[in-house]
């Protein structure tokens, strides 16, 4: 693929929120209700609040009424455990700050609102003026630079292996957050994953060493939306390249025959100038494989100008995007079985050249996982060889 091949897809980058818009909104009500307190830590008067959830495209009410928050002062609001939107406004009405994704629960109690808004994400120190992720395990140390990857809906009652490998000498710290609660599940001990190896022809061979940590998650069986994101930094802002692997993951007719993904467009990730690969490996026979980029417009196949759809049904063939080689010499390898990748397996690959991260919000690429035919348990594993070897160059 020639530099510029994705000039024109600057539009399909989007926050992984227009999908959770399209699935069953969460169910709040079965969520504790926090007494969270909000400082006002600036000299301007705040007469207008919004407290919304993600999962909803509407601010709804003023939840300050006929109340102001004074300079320096506290108030505090009831609100259900889970992860808001925030919108402030002073008392002629003027925007002061528009925060996403804000978690609130036992663990997230106070925020102090110093004019800037979430600490969970702040400028970049790098070559670019877009916003960086900041991950912070409650351990005293905030780690920069960190890179995402969301999985929306995905089954219930059904356990997601996730697994992170370090390239080279990598070490990278590994969380995975619950977003229907805002909690943070972190790994810093670098549990090993044993005799684990993997081949992809983006990175070649990752073997097993104690950079390697795996947790597992399973979603809830609440009737609700629900999802979960995959954070990878690394302690002393060191810069790599690693790959998230997602196991146990399995399309369902009864729920969706597409399984959506998000990866954060960070400034690390897209300075480093490494492409995006993504692989998609089949475990059942009647599960053939399809990666696409998603048209935030239409969710649907990405074209770009000239009517290239950016997806892949079988890697390796000239009707794959991103001109990639087949799969036969890569897998993975479990002690001394070897899984290979299948010729029905596909590989996408999204050049970030000409990708420019947003100063106001931390954008992303939203890819769709399918298959060709659309049979129950359709189990597959996934793969993101990512980087975060990019900012300050």
């Amino acid at each position: 693929v020639s530099v510029g091949i994705l000039s024109s897809m600057t539009d399909s980058i989007t926050t992984y929120r227009q999908f959770v818009d399209e699935i069953p909104l969460v169910d709040f009500t079965e969520q504790p209700i926090i007494s969270w307190k909000f400082i006002n830590d600036t000299p301007t008067m705040i007469c207008y609040m919004y407290i919304s959830p993600v999962t909803s495209s509407r601010w709804g009410e003023d939840k300050l009424g006929n109340s102001i928050i004074f300079a320096g002062e506290t108030f505090v609001f009831d609100v259900r455990s889970g992860r808001y939107d925030i919108l402030i406004h002073d008392c002629s009405d003027n925007e002061l700050a528009d925060i996403r994704g804000v978690t609130i629960d036992n663990n997230h109690a106070n925020f102090i609102f110093n004019g800037t808004g979430n600490t969970s994400k702040q400028s970049s120190q790098g070559s670019s003026d877009g916003l960086a992720l900041a991950l912070d395990c409650g351990d005293g140390n905030i780690y920069n630079n960190a890179v995402e990857v969301y999985l929306s809906n995905p089954s219930p009652n059904r356990q997601y292996d996730v697994m992170v490998f370090g390239v080279g000498d990598f070490h990278p710290i590994f969380a995975i957050e619950d977003t229907q609660t805002g909690t943070l599940h972190c790994i810093q001990e670098h549990d090993p994953i044993e005799r684990i190896t993997l081949t992809l022809p983006s990175v070649g061979v990752v073997k097993a060493h104690p950079t390697h940590s795996t947790m597992s998650i399973t979603p809830p069986n609440t009737g609700g939306a629900y999802s979960f994101s995959v954070y990878v930094a690394s302690p002393a802002d060191d810069t790599g390249e690693f790959v998230v692997m997602v196991d146990g993951v399995a399309l369902d007719t009864d729920r969706s025959s597409t399984d959506f993904y998000s990866v954060s467009l960070t400034p690390s990730l897209v300075n480093s100038r490494t492409p995006i690969s993504i692989y998609m490996m089949g475990i059942e026979p009647q599960n053939d494989p399809i990666l696409y980029l998603v048209d935030p417009n239409t969710g649907d196949i990405f074209h770009l100008d000239n009517d290239v759809a950016v997806r892949c049904d079988d890697a390796g063939y000239t009707s794959c995007f991103g001109g990639n080689t087949d799969l036969y010499a890569g897998g993975i390898t479990f002690g001394e079985v070897n899984v290979p990748f299948r010729f029905t397996d596909a590989m996408l690959t999204l050049p970030v050249d000409d990708v420019n991260p947003s100063a106001d919000e931390v954008l992303y690429f939203n890819v769709a996982a399918t298959s060709y035919l659309e049979t129950d348990n359709n189990t597959y594993r996934i793969f993101f060889h990512l980087s975060n070897a990019g900012v300050g160059e």
